[in-house]
């Protein structure tokens, strides 16, 4: 009787599969890596939209006035709670990539909106209406950060409260307080790696040295560049090189200078947006 022949595959037809299949595993995995970062900044893109009708549900109904957090020197920290109840949703703060726990918030408020109460240290900060900026659209108003910690968003604190409130704000230099709330930097320069920070990359005008540790990285949290919302409320994604960080200069044409953001009316067209109000 005469046998029947099997085939099947030899010892180098298996490793050429195999090969094969690691060639495009090492290409594949990378742009899997990339489509699902584009989702994660999508959907963190789309939370800074919703925390941006729920400012403009505030501003309605306190006479077209921002949110001037709960600092009764200014500077806008606590923010987050004074919003709340038109969001109604802790997970509207929080960024898919921000690895920090609780109800926190991975968005900044920008400090150059808020001004000093009349009676400070007691009272609260006041805050610029809508009539006042020069414009809006180019005027950052929240900013990514990471690491803050300590505290809850839906809960308004009160001006006497712990370090005047939780949620962050700050201006985009880095540095000593900024950005500064809850698990902040404690007056210095490069903090720990828990430590509040900007998720922005270096912004225009940002601090060199230590400060640049109060940054997460050079580039911002999502593929090079990082989400906005502008003083119009409107969202959109920035490079770092496009935002100019800093106070508020003392001439609208200013293309900023150290410590000083560029103001809305500079005529350089690589800068797309500012922290100044002016």
């Amino acid at each position: 009787m005469i046998g029947t022949k099997k085939s099947g595959f030899t010892l180098i037809e298996l490793l050429v599969v195999i090969a094969i299949i690691a060639i495009l595993a090492a290409i594949l995995f990378p742009v899997f890596a990339q489509v699902r970062e584009k989702a994660r900044s999508i959907s963190c893109l789309s939370n800074v939209k919703q925390l941006g009708l729920a400012i403009t549900q505030y501003e309605q109904d306190y006479d077209e006035t921002c949110p001037n957090g709960v600092n009764p020197y200014g500077g806008g920290q606590g923010w987050a709670g004074q919003i709340y109840t038109y969001v109604k949703s802790t997970g509207a703060y929080k960024c898919p990539d921000d690895a920090a726990t609780g109800h926190t918030s991975s968005y900044a408020y920008n400090s150059n909106v808020t001004k000093p109460s009349p009676t400070a240290p007691t009272g609260f900060a006041t805050a610029m209406s809508i009539a006042q900026y020069n414009s809006p659209s180019r005027t950052v108003l929240l900013a990514e950060v990471a690491n803050g910690a300590g505290y809850d968003v839906s809960t308004e604190l009160t001006d006497t409260a712990p370090f005047f409130g939780g949620s962050a704000a700050g201006v985009g230099l880095g540095g000593a307080w900024d950005p500064s709330g809850y698990n902040s930097n404690t007056g210095i320069d490069g903090g720990t790696a828990t430590s509040l920070k900007w998720a922005t990359g270096y912004l225009r005008n940002s601090l060199t040295g230590t400060a640049q540790k109060d940054f997460t990285n050079a580039s911002g949290r999502h593929q090079n560049g990082s989400n906005f919302l502008m003083a119009d409320n409107h969202a959109k994604f920035f490079r770092p090189s496009a935002v100019a960080a800093g106070y508020v200069p003392s001439d609208a044409n200013s293309c900023g200078s150290p410590y000083t953001a560029a103001g809305t009316g500079c005529s350089d067209s690589t800068i797309a947006a500012t922290f100044s109000t002016l």
